[in-house]
């Protein structure tokens, strides 16, 4: 009996070997790097990362998902979304990724790379900060100007100028 139990684990230590010979190529197969790229630019500017994608001599197949403008969490679930639904065109071409987005805000997406064919994987997230005519940015801090309110930005700016001036006026003729 002792005989068999020691054949029995010899012979459940060639499975597991064997097992992880066979599957640690399509799990572990294929890299990419680095984890996280970081855009910041104009809105219509099309801005551009390398992405190194190791370990792999097959076609690369890239998708991408996205979260709503403004979340910028690392919740897989939470990015359901295409580029499509925001604004944004994104292209991958040879270890390239480039992208164009049409309205101002934070957005944050994952590009996901796997063999084709395979069913595992690697991602990285994109975070993407872009700043457009719908936004006027003043070192750090932000007015939003958009078509329906730019006469009334104006307006004020007038309003506030002549009082400004009506006060220099008052001051120097007192």
């Amino acid at each position: 009996m002792l005989f068999f139990g020691q054949l029995l684990s010899s012979f459940m230590r060639l499975v597991l070997f064997v097992v992880l010979i066979c599957f640690a190529p399509v799990t572990f197969g294929l890299g990419v790097s680095p984890a996280e790229l970081d855009f910041k630019g104009n809105t219509g500017e099309v801005l551009c990362g390398k992405v190194v994608v190791s370990d792999f001599d097959g076609e690369v197949v890239v998708e991408d998902r996205w979260a709503v403008r403004g979340y910028s969490g690392r919740d897989f679930l939470s990015h359901d979304l295409d580029a499509s639904d925001l604004g944004i065109s994104v292209d991958y071409v040879e270890g390239e990724v480039c992208l164009a987005g049409e309205k101002s805000g934070v957005y944050h997406g994952l590009l996901l790379f796997r063999g084709e064919g395979e069913n595992s994987g690697a991602g990285i997230w994109i975070a993407v900060d872009l700043i457009g005519a719908d936004l006027i940015s003043f070192e750090g801090m932000s007015a939003g100007v958009s078509e329906e309110n730019n006469g009334t930005v104006l307006l004020l700016g007038a309003i506030f100028i002549l009082l400004l001036c009506l006060a220099l006026i008052w001051v120097v003729f007192r």
